[in-house]
């Protein structure tokens, strides 16, 4: 089932075209992961299938119903964003920083109640993280933190997770203990698209790709679309997708 869908989109600013003819779709049960160089509009791409940022042309779709109909609450109900895990000022437990997913579920100025905090321990079990529920969320790990930015998406109840660089700035252990949390997600038919600079990412986790670069945009099965010669066009350099003895595909230099 399509969850979320963009069709012959064009993305950018004001009348500054960043990007067109971006066409997405996003599938229940399935993890997409969106590529690109930096400053080729990834993040933009993200907040216009938010609805944080109008279109310029084309139209993106929750569900066959128009982003544009639909209040920002709403859109949250469908959608939740887990950006990347830095750290805050703000000493919140980690309970109340996932309980703070159940806003889009709350009246204007109700308190969330035993109901959503329930529902917020359940996405930490989920995660296996409810042992920190009572620690300063500004006092655990950079992979704790992530995960329990994903926990919050999970209490949000949206069927679809936009994640940006989800495992950026994280160590190794905890590079794969996101990654792992990601694939298990679609077990859930939950959808779930992903920005990364690390292709091999790709391979890991997703089931699509989507490249988004200078010449164009494309999609399709990560077989299809992670090869040698898009790769090296993407990043502009020579790239070889190589296999493991093991069966791991990776990524090097040419």
């Amino acid at each position: 089932m399509t969850l979320l869908r963009a069709h012959d989109l064009s993305i950018g600013y004001g009348r500054t075209v960043i990007a067109r003819g971006i066409d997405l779709p996003i599938e229940a049960g399935g993890v997409t992961c969106l590529l690109g160089p930096n400053g080729i509009g990834k993040t933009t791409l993200f907040k216009t299938l938010l609805g944080l940022i109008p279109p310029l042309s084309g139209r993106v779709e929750i569900e066959s119903n128009d982003l544009t109909s639909l209040d920002q609450q709403t859109v949250a109900r469908h959608i939740a964003y887990v950006p990347q895990a830095q750290a805050t000022e703000f000493s919140y437990s980690v309970l109340d920083l996932v309980v703070m997913g159940r806003t889009a579920h709350l009246g204007a100025f109700a308190a969330p109640g035993a109901n959503d905090y329930a529902i917020a321990m359940t996405a930490l079990e989920r995660l296996g993280i409810a042992e920190l529920a009572d620690r300063d969320s500004t006092r655990i790990s950079g992979g704790q933190r992530q995960l329990a930015l994903i926990a919050r998406a999970l209490a949000q109840q949206a069927r679809v997770i936009v994640m940006d660089e989800p495992t950026a700035s994280l160590d190794l252990g905890n590079r794969i203990l996101v990654l792992e949390t990601i694939r298990s997600l679609s077990a859930d038919n939950l959808a779930v698209v992903l920005s990364t600079h690390e292709p091999e990412h790709a391979f890991v986790v997703a089931d699509r790709v989507a490249i988004l670069a200078a010449n164009g945009f494309l999609t399709g099965p990560v077989e299809n679309v992670m090869t040698s010669d898009e790769l090296s066009r993407l990043y502009r350099v020579g790239l070889v997708v190589e296999k493991t003895p093991s069966g791991r595909s990776v990524v090097g230099p040419a």
